[in-house]
């Protein structure tokens, strides 16, 4: 068999439909039902027009197996299902198209605000040599569509409608809210929020993938672990480096099979071991209840100060308590990397980029979210001219700029001497010869830790006024044997706090309050100063 009819499904503004609430009950409704899209829906919808079983699990299960190929009676099958795509191929396509119409109906009614797109190749070939070329224009067609039509998947608003509490759109649905009352909501925002409220199928799914025993994920963000006065929460979120290219590269639908499957275990294997570490590590966080707020849920099962909310893939997103973010964000990157891509040509490790957030608790989650990507993107640029390392940038918000990153710090890091911004930083071990690495961050804030802490908030108001006046400022220091860390590499910076017309000091003693005094996962103590 030589052609058959492929359909290339893909999501369409997907974090903005995730993370455009403030209430972290819509953020995890929406996230589940973006994962439902490829497989409940999916599977519904084509079994409703085959009216026969399919094995949603074959693809990786028997990668080297085309079932179009070998068994005449098949009339569709999975090609992969990844990274926020999934490739169909269909025997015939007048049921391509047909799945498409009611796939696409289907979401409309349970995924209102959704939106996705297709693209239909009726000549994509199963032979292997053809494959790279079938791809390249399967992908072409749909990113035509994607910047072509804009559809509109939720109800117009009229003028005499009431807004939705929630989301602004049109209140058209009923709905009991929490004390019993009801009101009447968007569909968008109900379809969000009852997966989450009724603990559906995709919720028990990451506990069983993820929890341990005895632990609980928080519903709230209240239940992060913050505590009066320091009322901060972390959006981390971390991408892969090259993995479009390394996708594109496959040679045959089984690599791209073989591909899909390990960065997905991958990612949910890190995931797991960072989650089973911050479990074991939780004796900690009891024994130092005044910094930290320690929940429990109705089963009385200790909940965890990190929630994922995207998973499953090398675009992943959690949020933990603000001075977790820097620091699990650090952990999970290493522990990705050590990560054995099984059964793939490429055994290169998933080396990744991450934007770390901070934010009030009250500060608007979407703008923090999309903080966090352009942190990440930041660090990505640093990525692309240094090849097969992880990369993380940070951002920790004290007031409430409404700005765009490279605005804020434009405006606000920068000063007549130079820029206070000294990252993407390099995480890892292999920083030789580099300056803006973690392990320079690290070592530079315990030698500050030491420092008396009325002389530390001096610095940092010393520090923008420029090298003279933190240079007479350190002299008055010497005297009390008070010298700023060295850092490892060519410039001195430790002798009057710049060089080269930047300070690697302003964003290290801003990250003191926001990162764990001791590496808490591996060993030790941890004490918050």
């Amino acid at each position: 068999m030589g052609k058959v009819t492929a359909v290339f499904l893909d999501t369409v503004s997907i974090q903005k439909y995730i993370f455009t609430s403030n209430s972290l009950k819509e953020n995890l409704g929406a996230s589940s039902l973006v994962e439902r899209i490829f497989q409940e829906y999916l599977h519904e919808t084509i079994e409703e027009i085959c009216g026969t079983e399919i094995d949603m699990e074959a693809w990786f299960k028997t990668p080297e197996t085309i079932q179009l190929k070998t068994d005449q009676t098949k009339l569709v099958e999975i090609g992969y299902i990844g990274g926020g795509n999934a490739l169909l191929l269909f025997r015939s396509e007048d049921m391509a198209r047909l799945f498409v119409r009611k796939w696409s109906l289907k979401l409309l009614i349970e995924t209102p605000g959704l939106q996705t797109a297709a693209a239909i190749d009726d000549y994509f070939s199963l032979n292997p040599e053809e494959y790279q070329k079938n791809m390249e224009r399967l992908t072409k067609s749909l990113d035509q569509g994607k910047n072509t039509l804009f559809p509109n998947s939720v109800l117009t608003k009229h003028g005499i409608t009431a807004d939705c509490i929630y989301s602004g759109n049109s209140a058209e649905v009923p709905y009991i809210d929490a004390e019993g009352r009801e009101i009447y909501i968007s569909a968008v925002s109900k379809a969000k929020r009852l997966p989450a409220e009724n603990n559906e199928h995709h919720m028990d799914k990451v506990k069983e993938k993820f929890l341990p025993k005895g632990f609980a994920f928080p519903l709230e963000h209240e239940q992060l672990g913050q505590k009066e006065g320091k009322s901060y929460l972390a959006i981390v979120h971390i991408d892969g480096n090259g993995m479009g290219k390394r996708f594109m590269e496959c040679k045959s639908l089984v690599e791209t099979r073989k591909l899909s499957w390990a960065v997905r275990a991958a990612s949910e294997n890190a995931y797991k071991k960072l989650i089973r570490k911050l479990a074991n590590s939780m004796e900690y966080f009891k024994n130092h209840q005044e910094e930290f707020e320690i929940w429990q849920d109705k089963n009385n099962r200790t909940i965890l100060p990190l929630r994922p909310i995207v998973f499953g893939g090398d675009d992943i997103t959690f949020v933990t308590d603000g001075r977790l973010g820097v620091y699990l964000a650090e952990k999970f990157m290493g522990i990705l990397a050590q990560e054995p891509l099984e059964k793939v040509k490429n055994q290169n490790p998933i080396y990744t980029s991450a934007g770390v957030a901070v934010i009030k608790s009250r500060y608007p989650f979407y703008r923090g979210y999309q903080m966090a990507e352009e942190l990440c993107q930041s660090a990505k640029k640093a990525a692309a001219k240094n090849p097969d390392s992880n990369w993380l940038d940070f951002y920790i918000s004290q007031g409430g700029y409404s700005q765009a990153l490279d605005g804020i710090r434009q405006k606000h890091y920068r000063v007549k001497e130079g820029s206070l911004n000294f990252g993407p930083y390099l995480v890892g071990e292999n920083s030789k010869g580099k300056e803006n690495t973690m392990i320079n961050l690290k070592n530079g804030m315990n030698e500050l830790r030491k420092w008396p802490r009325a002389k530390v908030k001096e610095l940092r108001n010393i520090l923008p006024m420029g090298k003279e006046t933190t240079k007479r400022y350190l002299e008055n220091l010497k005297a009390r044997e008070l010298i700023l860390p060295k850092i490892e590499g060519p410039s001195d910076y430790y002798k009057d706090g710049w060089n080269n017309a930047v300070t690697p000091y302003f964003e290290m003693l801003e990250l003191m309050e926001f990162y764990p005094e001791i590496d808490f996962l591996s060993e030790g103590e941890l004490v918050w100063i």
